[in-house]
């Protein structure tokens, strides 16, 4: 379930301000780690609206904006992932009681500890317009860090269980021009 909201607001048609905040919950995870708050906000200038900047043969468009937010993910978590079980064992793993074999129940790989995945992102640009927006175009800086990240490892041998399980490992970081 998510609950979500959005505020827009405009200065003057020259400075923007957005805000976004977002509360999620999922039950495929631990009631401790199942709700979150996520947020991001956004700025930016248009330049181009400045009265110095209204008579420009060069620049018909130019802003600077900059933004900051946090997403989240659940993806790849199965139902329940977080609770220890107990599934029927397949044909492979029977128990033979006489001329019939039963098929077992055998304990499944479970992670109590799962939790969101998260990912933060920055930006900076600059977007422009020249000589009545014949040519356009932007610059931005970003830098995006995911914490946490969902991925499959391996489980010690002897464990009686799959030979990987879902959990947060890792961190990855994505910057550039």
């Amino acid at each position: 379930i998510s609950f979500y909201g959005r505020l827009n607001y405009s200065y003057a048609g020259k400075y923007l301000l957005t805000v976004n905040g977002r509360r999620d919950g999922s039950s495929k995870l631990n009631p401790d780690d199942r709700w979150i708050v996520y947020h991001s906000e956004a700025l930016a200038w248009r330049i181009s609206e400045e009265n110095f900047m209204k008579n420009s043969k060069l620049f018909s468009d130019l802003k600077l904006r900059g933004g900051y937010g946090i997403t989240g993910q659940q993806d790849g978590i199965g139902n329940y992932s977080y609770l220890a079980r107990y599934n029927i064992s397949n044909n492979a793993a029977t128990y033979q009681l006489g001329n019939t074999f039963y098929n077992m129940y055998r304990p499944e790989a479970y992670n109590p500890f799962l939790k969101w995945e998260q990912t933060t992102s920055t930006n900076i640009a600059l977007d422009f317009g020249l000589w009545n927006n014949r040519v356009t175009g932007s610059a931005e800086v970003y830098k995006k860090e995911t914490k946490d990240l969902l991925n499959n490892v391996g489980v010690a041998a002897g464990a009686n269980f799959a030979p990987e399980m879902l959990a947060n490992v890792g961190l990855m970081v994505n910057k550039g021009i």
